[in-house]
């Protein structure tokens, strides 16, 4: 029985979620590697970079799937997937994941007045 055309974007759609998170925690993994004493950090950056860019095309397939209306639903993956894949793109993740979480103290800090007209000359 050959599948419905959102039957196949939608498999299509589970699947790149699916490699999307497991090229995530190759990049973590290389990540933790490279701190390791005598790893080497060129090979291992050289690969990490292959994983991003990589990423990055499973990514525009994956908006591109889900543009022509594959399923949007949120699927449970390992803990900090959900983080990267709302992302833009691997620098906005990396320079996001060494923050720490808004705290209620920054929340309360802000001045919401200033904040309205720095988003109104966008």
């Amino acid at each position: 029985m050959t599948p419905t055309p959102d039957e196949y974007r939608n498999t299509l759609h589970t699947k790149l979620t699916n490699l999307i998170a497991v090229l995530i925690v190759a990049i973590k993994k290389l990540e933790s590697g490279m701190t390791v004493p005598g790893a080497n950090v060129e090979r291992m950056e050289a690969i990490r970079n292959n994983l991003a860019n990589t990423l990055e095309i499973c990514e525009r397939a994956q908006a591109t799937l889900g543009a022509q209306g594959a399923s949007k639903t949120v699927r449970e993956v390992p803990s900090g997937m959900r983080e990267y894949t709302e992302m833009s793109n691997v620098e906005e993740y990396r320079k996001f994941q060494h923050l720490a979480p808004i705290t209620e103290e920054d929340i309360a800090s802000v001045d919401w007045n200033e904040l309205q007209d720095q988003l109104k000359d966008m």
